[in-house]
């Protein structure tokens, strides 16, 4: 034993017998309860299997009430737990019957708008093409070969040069706006 201000040769930890514990290092206390702490005052967990009842009750106030009350329903929870368990499968049911009625009237709807796609639709897009095909085609036929007579036939009265090129670019403009009129058109339903 070392006495007020001796130092030791060697510091403890570098002798070969220094072990704390048969450990190297610091080694846990495998106390689990302080030595000067009354049976009655201590608190803590125990690997024995105690009635919860019983816990609650001796563990103070509000959970001694929640105790009795446990206490008094302790039939109760089998009763009210079959009724979950009915509630919950006729959810189920009902939540199940309800995705089939939206998964059938998803596949009616898909269906007859397809039906209606596929027939309708595209008869009324070849009709519309066709009409405004052949009423394009034919206006630039006919302003072409209407532009070659009103040419032709300012030639023959003496008009050339620039009042006949004057003459055919107005009556080019006016052709065009006919023809922009007859195309933009809407079809009677």
């Amino acid at each position: 034993m070392l006495e007020g201000g001796e130092i030791p040769e060697i510091p403890y930890g570098q002798r070969e017998n220094d072990r704390y514990q048969n450990t190297e290092g610091i080694a846990r206390s495998t106390r689990k309860i302080p030595a000067d702490i009354p049976k009655k005052q201590i608190v803590g967990s125990s690997v024995e299997r105690l009635d919860p009842a019983r816990q609650l009750r001796e563990a103070g106030y509000p959970f001694s009430h929640i105790s009795i009350e446990l206490t008094d329903l302790h039939g109760k929870f089998e009763v009210v737990s079959k009724d979950v368990l009915l509630l919950k499968d006729t959810i189920a049911g009902e939540a199940k019957k309800l995705s089939d009625k939206v998964d059938q009237s998803q596949k009616t709807t898909l269906e007859k708008v397809e039906s209606l796609f596929d027939t309708k639709f595209m008869d009324r897009v070849e009709i519309l093409f066709d009409r405004k095909f052949w009423s394009a085609a034919g206006s630039i036929v006919g302003c072409i070969l209407m532009m070659y007579g009103a040419v032709t036939f300012l030639q023959s009265h003496g008009i050339t040069g620039s009042p006949l090129g004057w003459v055919s670019m107005i009556g080019g403009l006016a052709i065009l706006s006919v023809v922009y009129l007859i195309v933009r058109r809407r079809p009677s339903r």
